[in-house]
């Protein structure tokens, strides 16, 4: 049998090697998010249960800075926030409102336990070629929530993210409208772009890399340290649950990513 060569031109060598990086990529995302929760491992300490990664992350910011002004459903008065970095267009995020949040309502926010804000974090800011309807969608729900309040604001969050796939001005505008509110001058002026931008800022100044992402934050003094630092995953090298603690002393958990009930139950049940 004669051996053969394959000789390739550096110019096509340098585009068959990139062409190969990307397919992983893509191919390692689908796996890390398909079908359910990522699948990185839970990374422990035998010894004495504590989070291989270290002691809490610094945060720079304090509790205030990180819920900001933003729409908040549940009860004032409850001990454990959680702070949802989102983008309308994701289905990813679309997917941990239609699966995840029903229990988390269901068994945290409606009991006066937790209280949820709602943060956005568009990637159409950054590169308006990938999900393009994600400002739009996050600006028409500032809007009805200028003319409604926050509970107007879930409202049309939820049907959002129901007809995801129905994005559209018109759609937005439509929608709003079923629920008695006009909106077209406030979408068509962009006139809460600025606050999309702010909150996009926030979050990467927060360790938010994607959506969906989330701070559940509580009280030092009622927070079961141990349990929190315990609550790290790591996939693939990459970091996606880190105990976390603000510079004015509250701690809690920073989830990147769709994940299970389960684990957002682990991190309430950490500071109750």
């Amino acid at each position: 049998m004669s051996e053969e060569t394959i000789t390739i031109k550096k110019d096509q060598l340098w585009k068959y090697s990139t062409i190969a990086l990307l397919l992983i990529v893509v191919v390692g995302g689908f796996m890390m998010f398909n079908n359910g929760s990522p699948t990185g491992s839970v990374i422990r300490d035998a010894g004495d249960g504590g989070a291989v990664g270290g002691d809490f992350e610094k945060l720079s910011a304090t509790y205030e800075e990180i819920i900001d002004d933003d729409a908040v459903s549940g009860s004032a008065d409850a001990t454990i926030t959680i702070v949802e970095f989102s983008d309308y267009e994701c289905p990813f995020c679309q997917r941990h409102v239609t699966q995840v949040q029903p229990e988390i309502d269901a068994n945290y926010i409606s009991t006066g336990k937790v209280k949820h804000i709602f943060r956005d974090f568009t990637p159409t800011l950054a590169n308006p070629s990938y999900h393009p309807m994600s400002d739009d969608a996050g600006m028409a729900a500032e809007c009805v929530r200028n003319l409604g309040g926050d509970e107007k604001y879930f409202e049309y969050h939820d049907v959002i993210f129901e007809n995801q796939g129905s994005l559209s001005v018109e759609n937005l505008k439509s929608w709003a409208s079923d629920l008695g509110y006009d909106i077209g001058n406030c979408l068509d002026n962009e006139i809460y772009k600025v606050e999309l931008q702010k909150d996009l800022t926030d979050g990467t100044n927060l360790g938010i890399v994607g959506t969906p992402g989330f701070l559940i934050l509580m009280s030092k003094d009622d927070a079961d340290l141990d349990a929190l630092k315990g609550m790290y995953y790591e996939q693939s090298g990459r970091v996606l649950v880190q105990a976390v603690e603000t510079e004015d002393g509250y701690v809690g958990v920073r989830i990147g990513g769709a994940f299970p009930y389960s684990t957002f139950a682990e991190a309430f049940e950490a500071g109750l």
